[in-house]
């Protein structure tokens, strides 16, 4: 091994520990592309390392070396095809020599590739070249268009596929790497007993088809834990914080399909916009969360262990601003998306900002934040602030058999044009129900445009509520908690909350119950509240039931009207003497608003311990959430 490729090895070595069993492999057998890459060509995977030369003349076993020269075992034998090669002007000769010479096939369901024999158990990430440069990767058809030529790449593990794409379909552009265009990449999870892994690439069974294989690469993962900084200009591979991975979508795509190796993400302080794979901004691309994986945001970008972040000095931002800052037509559906998974995927650290779910009648009418579908993610230390929807949830908008839980999460300044300015939850309800969880949660300055519940609306389903803050926000009924909908029963239970200065332009700025929905408040404070309802005579509505429904309290205070208080043991009405009502600017309602109670409040010490509700979100992350908060 020469110099510079004892540098390099070490240099990968230490910067990612063994990466035994990780291959860069070119097709080479002369023409326009004769040779191999150089030892400093990384190609799109970010590999730069040696590489393997496999000939189009070659049909027995080849043994491969690894990126650091060793051969671990590993065998390539090629699966049908003839060589080929073509070109395109002004490339680099890396590029030449990884792109212009390749395994190719015609006709209808012909394939050409590699079985590879004597991986490893583990993860791999595979890089799959598969395009025709130049003219040679386009064709013309009787009605004189330009067509070009698409393969389709399939990567099986024992048989069974691993993932599949198409690739091609677009010129070549020298020197640059496009996903889909040039290359495909997915994911490959290699089982006991080192199974036959094959990539192939065919031409499926359309008329005037080529397939051809350029080459590959096969990076391995020994870590569970990928790294994401926006800023990184190393090799793009996400295993260390050098080479992190500068698109948020390229880890969770890993840890998607990585069938758990991959438990956690660490994401430095930047930007984070959705993209597709090809890395295209799209309003409808979202940030899909794995299962039982902690996306964790707030580090710096060189912190060795999960506790030494501080998201408050890192900012870490999921934002739907894809295009015209001044305009959010063109922001992203949904900035996250969970889907069909539990408590183990974990979102915490991260404001998330910007979404616009804006097409009625459909999937993307609401949760322009985050939207939930069968699933009970664990969202954590988050900050929902400025998204939006023409239906439900502008924050979050949450459906299905399952529900997620929020702690320490602040929700301001989000809309919805009907429920649910922070969160709208429509679920399954009965005794053994999921149930929504809020725990040490803040929601300030949200709207519900026409309908209900600026800050939490439950549609239908179960919602505890605990230890939170409603203030200032605004709904067509019920300003902080609403539970209200015609085809079903919501129901919420608050403990330990304080809800003020929300206001109701038809119905109760505070909380609101229609059709068959129930409230039940314990140990919480309900004041200055207001509602526009003048033909009902009121300025002040901390609460309002419809007929049939009902909304209760214990141990709280609730301001009234009438000065009588409200019926239920404990409760009282009087003045809780807030430190500032109305904060330093004079506005109730905003963030400068000081809501602790002074020294001589007469509630300190007035609720009931048998009213503090179990730690259901595990907010002193001891792992219990069987006690009390």
């Amino acid at each position: 091994m020469n110099r510079i490729s004892t540098l390099i090895a070490a240099s990968l070595l230490t910067a990612s520990g063994a990466l035994g069993q990780s291959f860069n492999v070119d097709i080479d057998f002369g023409g326009s592309g004769s040779g191999v890459p150089s030892t400093q060509y990384g190609a799109a995977a970010g590999q730069v390392a040696r590489w393997n030369q496999l000939s189009a003349s070659v049909v027995a076993p080849e043994s491969l070396f690894d990126v650091i020269g060793v051969y671990p075992g590993v065998t390539s034998t090629r699966i049908g095809g003839g060589a080929a090669s073509s070109s395109v002007s002004g490339a680099s000769t890396d590029f030449s020599r990884m792109m212009f010479d390749y395994y190719q096939v015609s006709g209808q369901g012909a394939k050409v590739g590699v079985a590879l024999n004597g991986l490893d158990p583990g993860l791999y990430r595979v890089f799959v070249y598969a395009a025709i440069p130049g003219t040679a990767g386009q064709w013309v058809d009787n009605f004189n268009t330009t067509n070009y030529y698409q393969s389709l790449v399939v990567v099986n593990v024992g048989g069974s596929q691993a993932f599949s794409a198409y690739c091609g379909g677009a010129p070549v552009t020298a020197n640059t790497f496009v996903r889909g265009n040039d290359y495909v990449v997915g994911t490959v999870v290699v089982g006991a007993g080192s199974p036959t892994v094959t990539i192939e690439s065919s031409t499926g069974f359309t008329n005037h088809e080529r397939a051809v294989l350029n080459g590959f690469q096969i990076v391995k993962y020994t870590s569970n834990t990928l790294f994401v900084d926006a800023s990184a200009t190393g090799r793009n591979t996400g295993m260390n914080w050098t080479n992190a991975f500068t698109n948020l979508q390229d880890a969770l795509e890993i840890a998607r399909t990585s069938q758990g190796h991959i438990t956690q993400i660490w994401v430095a302080n930047g930007t984070y916009r959705p993209t597709n794979l090809s890395g295209a901004a799209a309003r409808a691309a979202t940030f899909r969360l794995p299962d039982n994986c902690k996306v964790l945001g707030g580090f710096s970008g060189n912190e060795t262990n999960a506790a030494d972040r501080d998201p408050a000095a890192n900012p870490t931002y999921l934002s739907g601003n894809l295009g015209n800052i001044f305009s959010g037509a063109d922001n992203s559906y949904h900035v996250v998306t969970a889907e069909d998974i539990g408590a183990g995927a974990v979102l915490d650290g991260f404001t998330i900002s910007a979404g616009n779910a804006s097409v009625t009648q459909t999937t993307n009418q609401s949760g322009g934040g985050m939207h939930v579908i069968d699933a009970g993610p664990t969202i954590r230390n988050c900050v929902f602030i400025g998204n939006t929807s023409v239906g439900y949830g502008g924050a979050v908008m949450i459906q299905g058999t399952n529900a997620p839980s929020f702690d320490n999460c602040t929700f301001t300044s989000n809309t919805a044009a009907w429920s649910g300015g922070g969160i709208h939850h429509e679920g399954p309800n009965g005794l053994f129900a999921p149930v929504l969880k809020v725990n040490r949660c803040t929601f300030e300055d949200n709207t519900a445009t026409t309908s209900t519940g600026s800050g939490i609306s439950m549609g239908t389903g179960n919602a505890w509520i605990a230890n939170s803050l409603f203030n200032g926000n605004h709904a067509g009924e019920g300003g902080a908690v609403a539970a209200a909908n015609q085809f079903g029963t919501g129901s919420a239970a608050l403990y330990g909350c304080t809800i003020t200065n929300n206001s109701a332009f038809v119905q109760s700025g505070g909380l609101y119950t229609g059709f068959t929905g129930s409230i039940s408040v314990r140990n919480s404070i309900v004041w200055n509240n207001t509602s526009g309802n003048a033909w009902r005579g009121k300025e002040f509505e901390q609460y309002y039931p419809q007929p049939g429904t009902t909304i209760t309290f214990t141990y709280s205070d609730v301001q009234s009207e009438n000065r009588q208080g409200v019926a239920g043991t404990g409760n009282v009405n009087t003045n809780p003497k807030f430190v500032s009502l109305t904060g330093p600017n004079g506005i109730a309602g905003d963030s400068d608003d000081d809501l602790r109670l002074t020294a001589d409040s007469f509630l300190i010490d007035r609720g009931s311990n048998s009213a503090v509700p179990t730690d259901y979100t595990d907010a002193d992350s001891d792992g219990d959430s069987s006690e009390r908060t």
